[in-house]
């Protein structure tokens, strides 16, 4: 499940998620300093963006967003720890466990091989 098995599709939403989660990190990031009116045009992007994008792809927009926060956060989280660090990082690894859990349970008859299922749609 390398990089030879992507597609154009998914390298393409992959990167429209990664847009739309440092959208989301930079509103939060700017409400966080009282920086109300850059804060509300960077969510109403990343909004706007995942319902254009992602409308019926919720379970793999999940697993980019929560995979890119436990990247980014837990690389922090090693070298400089911090409870809101830690908390994210721990909080995206039990989403994703808990996104398998659910994915399995839901969807039993889905193989590793029809990963790329959920970047056509949400399976029925």
């Amino acid at each position: 499940m390398g990089f030879r098995n992507w597609t154009p599709k998914i390298a393409a939403l992959t990167v429209v998620g990664l847009a739309i989660t440092i959208l989301f990190v930079r509103g939060t990031v700017a409400i966080w300093a009282h920086n109300i009116r850059p804060a509300i045009w960077y969510l109403i992007a990343a909004i706007a963006l995942s319902i254009i994008f992602f409308r019926h792809r919720k379970v793999a927009f999940a697993i980019i967003v929560l995979s890119i926060l436990l990247v980014n956060a837990g690389m922090t989280a090693l070298f400089h720890p911090s409870g809101t660090g830690l908390l994210i990082t721990f909080v995206s690894a039990l989403g994703l466990y808990g996104i398998a859990i659910w994915g399995a349970k839901k969807y039993p008859n889905m193989t590793r091989k029809d990963w790329k299922a959920l970047f056509d749609r949400d399976p029925a």
